[in-house]
């Protein structure tokens, strides 16, 4: 306020004292040393203690009060001998952080930007800030180095450096937010790319820049086609970076290069992630965007049953896109027995879906039994009810489109194999199964006698028991 001309904290000083105030102030705050200085006292300490307090605050206030000063020779004298002294206290010292000199050139930056700046700065100190600020011996408060220097050059620092030089600094520094200024002045769109996916913080970012300058109109035809060469050649990287958003960005921009980039992934785990984004309507892409080859789909059930192999059977509920005899043959070659039920049923093959089931369910009652000595693991009493209750709900739904001859070539066989077990010879098998087995049997008499008459039930039974 003193230096404005004004009294504090309202009202204005009496003309006559304005030019006294004015001086006295300015005369304070640059003085060479306190009264009484102690003999090792630093010099200029009222503007260090200033700085030292809050450093963009004070800085603020000099910026406003030469805003005043614009028609005041004396204090246009006041400005560059405070500047001298600023730069001479802040510069020559290493007891303030790089925020705080970032402060102090952004400060001058903006002054010297003026039309009418009359204030003189040498170049060779924004040079020294700039190593200052780049130093790659110093890895501490690279953030705060890299948004000061940004801050500078957003100021208008940027007329104070040889550019290339500064882009060479900023690269070296791994400053990618500088080379992404200094890029998007020279139009360089492409080498954007590079400084997101080489930036561990915004490596997210560099899709919906990527998807910005591919649709947002203002851009050449030239500068489209040099980011989306440049996304074509990282494509790889940016699914390592996010596979759900690298496959919304090529299913909207690169369509119609889908599967020459399926082609080349040579990473077997990023193409499932990328296929499974892709295909996986929950995924949220747009389907109607793509026009996948059947064998797509099936490469990527084929790389499901290797990763998910638990979800094979769910995914091939809500796929559309795949050939039943192939996509048959990769589920048998892994074994998942379920997901070959449906398919068979699906194609239409009934007793084919059902001997795929009864074999899945004999050799569990078989280990259970302990008579498959091959096997290692013993499957639970609720797996074996969860296998038998899928094998019921096969003949359920397809029981009604059958013959009578069609219908015992299921149901009688599945009865015969849950009988068989409580024929063991093994009494201890017998003793500690004996009901759960009873009951798995009941099931099965309950519901086939809803489409087998129940004296050929029977008879069956004696047959089975003889």
């Amino acid at each position: 306020c003193s230096l404005a001309g004004r009294a504090y904290p309202l009202g204005n000083i009496p003309e006559d004292l304005v030019p006294l105030v004015k001086n006295q102030v300015f005369e304070f705050l640059i003085r060479l040393h306190s009264t009484e200085a102690p003999v090792d006292e630093e010099v200029y300490p009222y503007v260090r203690t200033l700085l030292h307090f809050d450093t963009r605050e004070f800085l603020n206030v000099l910026a406003l009060t030469f805003e005043d000063f614009k028609n005041d020779k004396q204090a246009v004298e006041y400005q560059q001998r405070i500047v001298d002294i600023l730069l001479k206290v802040m510069v020559e010292n290493s007891d303030f952080t790089p925020s705080q000199v970032g402060c102090l050139f952004t400060f001058l930056a903006r002054q010297l930007a003026k039309p009418n700046n009359t204030l003189f700065v040498n170049r060779t100190l924004f040079d020294q800030v700039l190593e200052f600020l780049c130093s790659p011996d110093d890895d501490s408060r690279h953030s705060e180095r890299q948004q000061v220097l940004l801050e500078l050059l957003q100021a208008g620092g940027i007329v104070q450096f040889e550019e290339s030089r500064l882009i060479q600094m900023a690269e070296k520094a791994e400053f990618y937010q500088i080379c992404e200024f200094m890029y998007e002045r020279e139009h360089c769109y492409d080498k954007i790319i590079d400084c997101y996916l080489r930036d561990p913080l915004r490596k997210e970012e560099v899709f919906g820049y990527i998807h910005n300058i591919l649709s947002i109109p203002g851009y050449s035809t030239e500068e489209k086609r040099s980011v989306w060469q440049k996304a074509m050649k990282h494509v790889e990287e940016l699914l390592s970076v996010s596979p759900s958003k690298a496959a919304d960005l090529i299913s909207v921009h690169f369509s119609d290069q889908i599967e020459q980039i399926i082609q080349n992934l040579q990473d077997q785990c990023l193409l499932f992630q990328f296929l499974k984004c892709l295909l996986d309507p929950r995924e949220g892409i747009n389907q109607d965007l793509l026009q996948l080859s059947p064998s797509v789909t099936e490469q990527f059930i084929e790389l499901l049953c290797q990763y998910e192999p638990d979800q094979v059977l769910e995914t091939l509920q809500f796929l559309e896109v795949y050939r039943l005899e192939e996509t048959i043959q990769v589920v048998e070659k892994y074994q998942l027995h379920e997901a070959s039920s449906y398919l068979l049923e699906k194609k239409g093959d009934i007793h084919g879906a059902f001997l795929v089931m009864l074999e899945w369910l004999q050799s569990k009652l078989l280990t259970l039994t302990h008579e498959d000595e091959k096997s290692t693991e013993v499957p639970s009493l609720k797996n074996i009810e969860d296998t038998l209750g899928k094998t019921i709900a096969l003949c359920q739904r397809n029981s009604h489109n059958l013959n009578q001859q069609q219908r015992e070539a299921l149901w009688f066989p599945l009865l015969e194999a849950m009988m068989s077990p409580q024929r063991s010879s093994n009494s201890a098998v017998l003793w500690l199964y004996s009901d759960f087995l009873k009951n798995l049997t009941m099931q099965v008499l309950n519901n086939m006698a809803a489409f087998i008459a129940l004296p050929l039930i029977l008879q069956r039974i004696l047959q089975v028991s003889c």
